[in-house]
C-alpha cells in the first residue's frame, strides 16, 4: 500500500557524535536471563537438597530395620544354645559364628566379671540400656581386636543378653554404611557447589548471548533513527531461536518501511514533475491575460478556458490523490448492494465504444455468464473505466480491444485485453503506482497518472485483486472479486 505525502515519516537528523549515543546498551547483570538463570539454579539445587535429604531419611531407617531384625534373630540363636547346654554351648556357638560369619558382626562374652572371655571384640562398653533394648553405639577398637583396624571408631547397633549364671554377650552389627553414607553425603554436596557453578557459568554464558544479541538489534535500530539508513539491517545469527525470528521479520518491516519510503519519495518526484506543466501553463495563462490587458490582442475567453482546464486538472489530481488515500486507509465507506457486474460492464462499453471506434478499434464485450456480486457500483463503475479507458488510449490505431466476464467458482474474473502493446516486466506492477506513466505516456495532456492507482484501491477495497501481464499479442489487466463474500466496510 502506497502512503500520500502526510503520511511521510520524518526521520530524526543525526546526532552528534556517536550515532548510537542516545542508546544505553543492557547491562548482563541487570538482564532478564541472567535473573532467570539464577532463580532456577536455586530452585534446581533446593529440588536436589531435598530430594537427597528424603533419600537419606529412607535409606538409613530401612536399613536399621534391617539390621535390627538381624540382631534379634541372631540372638534368639544364643538363647536357645544356652537352654539347651548352658553357657557351654553358648560359647561353642559364638565361637563358629565368629570363625565363619564373624564379618560386619561384633560378639563379646563377658565374665560376671565382666571380662571379656571371647569373641571378636576387646571389651564390653559401659553406661548401655538393659538387656533386650537395641542401641546404637560408637566404639573405639582396642589393642589386640584381631577383627577390626586399631584405633578406628566404628558406629554400631547392638544388643545384650545377660544369661542367668551372670554372663553377659553383646551381639551387634557395625555400620560402615553410615561412614558410607557420610562420605556420599559429603560428595554429593561437592557435586551440587559443582553443579551451582556449572549452571551458574551456563547461565551467564547464555545471559551474555542473549543481552549480546538485544543489543545488536537495539544498536541496528539505533543506528537507523539517527541516520534514517533503512538498508541497514539486523544481523541474523541462526535460524531457530526466538531471537532469531524476531530478527527477520524486523528486518522484513524495515525492508517493508524502505519500500514505502521509496515509494513516497517517487511519488513526490511524479507530483513534482506532473503538477509543474499544468501549474507551467497557468502561469503562462496569467502572463497571456496580463498582456492581453495591454494591448486586447486575445480574447479573454480563451485563455481563461485554458485556465480552467489547467485548474481542473489539479483539482482531479488532488481529488484523485485523496479519494486513493481513503479507499486504502478504510475510511470511505462502501455501499452494499447487489449489483449485476454483466449490466456494469455492459454500460462502461457502451460509454467508451465511440472512444474507440475514433482510433478504429475493435473494442468487443464478452459475457460469458450473468454474475451478481455485493459492493458500490458507482466506485466499481469508475474502476472498470479507467482500465478500459487506459486500454484503448495506449493501445495504437487499429487495435482490438477484448472485455471478458467469467467465473470461476466462487470468483467473478474480468480481464482487459488490447493488441498491438506490450509493457516490460519490470513495469508491470509499476503501472498501479501513483503517477507512473511511461515517457511517452507523459508527453501526453491526457490524464492525472492516477486511474490505474484508483482502480487498483477500489478493487482491492472490495476484496479482490487485480494483476497486469504480457499477452502473445498484447497486454492485459485481469481483476478477480468474490461474488458471494461480504465486503468490509469503513467503521
Amino acid at each position: 500500500m502506497i502512503r500520500t505525502l502526510d503520511q511521510v515519516v520524518i526521520m530524526p537528523k543525526p546526532s552528534q557524535g556517536h550515532p548510537h549515543s542516545s542508546f544505553v546498551h543492557i547491562k548482563i547483570f541487570r538482564s532478564s536471563s541472567i535473573t532467570l538463570a539464577i532463580i532456577f539454579t536455586l530452585l534446581l539445587l533446593c529440588s536436589i537438597a531435598t530430594l537427597l535429604y528424603f533419600m537419606r531419611l529412607a535409606s538409613d531407617g530401612s536399613h536399621h530395620d534391617q539390621i535390627s531384625a538381624s540382631i534379634y534373630i541372631d540372638t534368639e540363636g544364643f538363647h536357645d544354645a544356652f537352654e539347651r547346654g548352658g553357657i557351654d554351648l553358648v560359647a561353642d556357638l559364638l565361637q563358629y559364628r565368629v570363625k565363619h560369619l564373624a564379618e560386619g558382626r561384633i560378639y563379646a562374652l563377658a565374665n560376671s566379671q565382666g571380662h571379656v572371655m571371647m569373641g571378636n571384640f576387646g571389651y564390653i562398653p559401659s553406661g548401655v540400656p538393659k538387656e533386650g533394648t537395641i542401641f546404637s553405639l560408637t566404639l573405639d577398637a582396642k589393642e589386640g581386636d584381631h577383627e577390626l583396624p586399631t584405633g578406628k571408631a566404628y558406629d554400631i547397633l547392638a544388643l545384650y543378653i545377660d544369661f542367668p549364671d551372670g554372663h553377659r554377650l553383646l551381639v551387634g552389627r557395625n555400620l560402615p554404611d553410615i561412614e558410607f553414607h557420610e562420605e556420599l553425603s559429603e560428595q554429593l554436596g561437592w557435586a551440587m557447589i559443582i553443579v551451582m557453578f556449572a549452571l551458574a557459568g551456563a547461565g551467564f554464558f547464555i545471559g551474555e548471548r542473549v543481552v549480546y544479541r538485544i543489543n545488536v538489534m537495539a544498536d541496528t535500530a539505533s543506528y537507523i533513527m539517527q541516520t534514517g539508513d533503512l538498508s541497514k539491517r539486523i544481523p541474523i545469527l541462526s535460524q531457530w531461536d526466538d531471537l532469531s525470528k524476531l530478527g527477520m521479520i524486523l528486518n522484513e518491516l524495515l525492508g517493508r518501511v524502505g519500500y514505502l519510503m521509496e515509494e513516497v519519495r517517487a511519488t513526490s518526484d511524479n507530483i513534482a514533475h506532473d503538477l509543474r506543466t499544468p501549474l507551467t501553463r497557468m502561469k503562462h495563462h496569467i502572463e497571456t491575460l496580463h498582456q492581453r490587458a495591454v494591448d486586447d490582442q486575445i480574447p479573454i475567453t480563451e485563455v481563461t478556458d485554458k485556465l480552467l482546464d489547467d485548474m481542473d486538472h489539479v483539482l482531479q489530481t488532488f481529488s484523485a490523490l485523496l479519494r486513493i488515500r481513503n479507499l486504502e486507509a478504510g475510511t470511505l465507506r462502501l455501499l452494499q448492494d447487489e449489483i449485476s457486474l454483466s449490466d456494469l460492464l455492459r454500460d462502461v462499453y457502451e460509454l467508451y465504444e465511440p472512444t474507440a471506434l475514433e482510433k478504429e478499434q475493435n473494442i468487443t464485450l464478452d459475457i460469458q455468464n450473468e454474475t451478481i456480486i455485493l459492493g458500490d457500483k458507482h466506485l466499481l463503475f469508475q474502476a472498470f473505466a479507467n482500465i478500459i479507458d487506459n486500454a484503448i488510449k495506449y493501445a495504437p490505431n487499429g487495435a482490438r480491444i477484448l472485455i471478458t466476464l467469467y467465473r470461476h467458482g466462487d470468483d467473478a474474473t474480468i480481464i482487459v485485453h488490447n493488441s498491438g502493446t506490450h509493457v516490460e516486466e519490470a513495469l508491470q506492477e509499476k503501472i498501479f503506482l501513483r503517477f507512473f506513466r511511461t515517457d511517452n505516456a507523459r508527453t501526453s495532456r491526457q490524464g492525472t497518472g492516477l486511474g490505474l492507482s484508483l482502480s487498483k484501491a477500489i478493487i482491492e477495497r472490495h476484496g479482490g485483486t487485480v494483476r497486469a501481464y504480457n499477452s502473445d499479442d498484447g497486454f492485459a489487466v485481469s481483476v478477480t472479486i468474490a461474488r458471494n463474500k461480504k465486503k468490509v466496510v469503513a467503521q
